[in-house]
């Protein structure tokens, strides 16, 4: 009877134990609002935003990086609240399969959201009822880097097409001089040509194509390239590709000629931009130029952009953007997800002076910036998505994967070929894509 009343007593001991610890946990946690996205540059400035926002509303604030995000929601510990994803698609997948919860009434009936039905679209449901994920901030990949210093015309110059941007190659360039830093080989993916995962060497190519599309046929025919709706056969984009190599084919235009583009990792063109001590000063490679170098020791006086021209799209940008998910509806989160698509999220992060942070809103306020560079690319998007001239990366949009599958590591070949194979190359493609489709 004894040894049972002390078996009873530590068993009670123990059940108050293990009830008073779960009590804790679930009271520990109850203000705590946990945030799961990628490892970025300047995510320390991301996390001074989000103790703005924990100060303001008395909830704690814990942001989590994860090498991969989709994995993460699909076999991962599944506790976050809020997600940050860099693909559109995957908010598309993840707010289909319930992963992600309908924001709709969280966001402001004059949110730009709201007004802008590319981005709008998207972020929804296909039934356009729900609302899945909230661009907050961009980046640009058409813009033509130059070095002022190498090269003292161009600091001035405007051009209104793509024409124009080689009758002015031509007139600069010689065997001592060549206009254009670029490289293509993606050194930090797979193997080249892997086609399986895709994630491989072409898709700087892949962005040359989709400005030149844009810029000239315009956001419709943009939007059936996107969606796998035009061939690449088709003559629109056998000239898109054609007037790449108007570029790549001729060595005098190009630091190093054909064969540096090919074995040179993309970074190395941003590198090349900013050195003296070599003769090319344009490199055609969007917002990465700024992945590739830092602040430190560039004089940014010299370094500077030119929008991509177009006649037809005058305020054109393809590039991307991340977004915010909402993966419950928690009150905390609720609160926390208001502030982080508020007009005012950014403030802090667009004030530094080597903030790379560009706003999507384009209400945030212009002046908040203090890098001029940085808040010229925000005037140059606020404009492009006024207009509804911006457009996604169409590889990122493409079905199957499609677009980092095959059309990556095809483009990649353009470089290779002869302007009288590229009919060759664009059927090649046609028929990969079609496979990969079932179609």
């Amino acid at each position: 009877m004894v040894n049972l009343n002390k078996s009873l007593l530590k068993f009670l001991i123990f059940f108050l134990f293990l009830l008073s610890f779960s009590f804790y946990l679930l009271t520990s946690n109850k203000n705590e609002v946990l945030i799961v996205g990628p490892n970025f540059y300047q995510q320390h400035y991301f996390v001074e935003e989000l103790n703005y926002i924990s100060d303001k509303t008395g909830i704690k604030i814990v942001y989590k990086a994860v090498n991969d995000v989709d994995y993460y929601l699909k076999f991962g510990d599944n506790n976050a609240d809020i997600v940050i994803l860099t693909d559109s698609k995957s908010v598309k997948e993840f707010g289909n399969n319930n992963t992600l919860v309908d924001i709709s009434k969280l966001i402001k009936k004059d949110s730009y959201l709201y007004e802008n039905n590319y981005l709008l679209r998207q972020v929804s449901s296909n039934d356009g009822e729900k609302i899945y994920g909230y661009w907050f901030r961009m980046y640009n990949n058409s813009m033509i880097w130059f070095n002022s210093n190498k090269n003292t015309e161009i600091d001035n110059k405007e051009f209104k097409n793509f024409d124009e941007i080689l009758d002015f190659t031509s007139e600069n360039s010689s065997i001592t001089i060549n206009p254009w830093c670029l490289s293509v080989h993606s050194g930090e993916n797979q193997n080249l040509l892997d086609y399986e995962t895709g994630e491989s060497s072409g898709w700087i190519v892949s962005n040359w194509l989709e400005n030149l599309i844009l810029s000239e046929h315009g956001q419709i025919f943009y939007d059936l390239y996107s969606n796998n709706e035009v061939n690449f056969s088709k003559n629109e984009i056998l000239l898109s590709m054609l007037d790449i190599k108007k570029i790549t084919d001729n060595d005098n235009f190009v630091y190093g000629g054909k064969d540096y583009i090919l074995k040179n990792t993309v970074s190395q063109s941003a590198k090349n931009l900013i050195d003296d001590d070599k003769n090319c000063f344009l490199s055609w490679i969007g917002f990465d130029f700024l992945r590739y170098v830092t602040f430190e020791n560039i004089n940014f006086e010299n370094i500077n952009y030119l929008k991509f021209p177009s006649e037809v799209n005058p305020d054109m940008v393809v590039g991307f953007g991340d977004i915010f998910g909402l993966l419950n509806d928690k009150v905390n989160s609720q609160i926390v997800f208001k502030n982080l698509v508020s007009d005012e999220f950014g403030i802090i992060w667009a004030s530094k002076n080597d903030s790379l942070f560009v706003s999507s809103n384009p209400y945030f306020d212009t002046n908040v910036y203090t890098n001029t560079l940085i808040q010229k690319m925000f005037i140059d998007m606020k404009k492009s998505i006024i207009n509804n001239e911006f457009r996604i990366d169409a590889s990122m949009l493409m079905n199957n994967g499609t677009g980092r599958k095959i059309t990556w590591t095809s483009l990649r070949k353009l470089i290779l070929i002869s302007k009288e194979e590229i009919l060759d190359l664009a059927e090649e493609i046609d028929k990969r894509i079609k496979r990969e489709l079932g179609s």
